[in-house]
């Protein structure tokens, strides 16, 4: 029995600021739109096992190459079992950074990536 799990995985960056898209106000009145304090933006990675639906994911000040090595050793930690780990990513440049490529090469996680603007083949993006 083949116990290589296959993980789909992505960054997300939400931002938690008002972005008011419409509304009624009447012409030449100024409205008030409550805000949070800051401007924060979220930086998360995260992968999911579509067989058992176990999803891991980490938060990171922000996503580049040594957050994603940091990531991809939550995922071999969280498969100590399996021999290989097949992970699905889209072409985002921290995911082919110099670091990654090191890192991959002694891994026990083997990343497909998918083709360029196809985020429609990540079965994370409907996470």
């Amino acid at each position: 029995m083949d116990n290589t799990p296959v993980l789909f995985g992505d960054g997300v960056h939400p931002s938690q600021q008002t972005r008011p898209a419409f509304g009624w106000i009447k012409k030449g009145k100024d409205k008030t739109i409550e805000i949070n304090s800051a401007r924060k933006r979220l930086n998360i990675l995260g992968a999911i096992n579509l067989e058992t639906m176990k999803f891991e994911y980490q938060d990171f000040k922000t996503i580049n190459g040594i957050a994603t090595i940091e990531f991809f050793t939550q995922l071999e930690n969280a498969y100590p079992k399996a021999a290989r780990i097949d992970l699905i990513l889209d072409n985002a440049g921290y995911n082919k950074s110099q670091e990654v490529v090191s890192f991959l090469k002694s891994s026990r996680i083997h990343v497909h990536f998918l083709p360029p603007r196809s985020p429609n083949l990540n079965a994370i993006e409907r996470l």
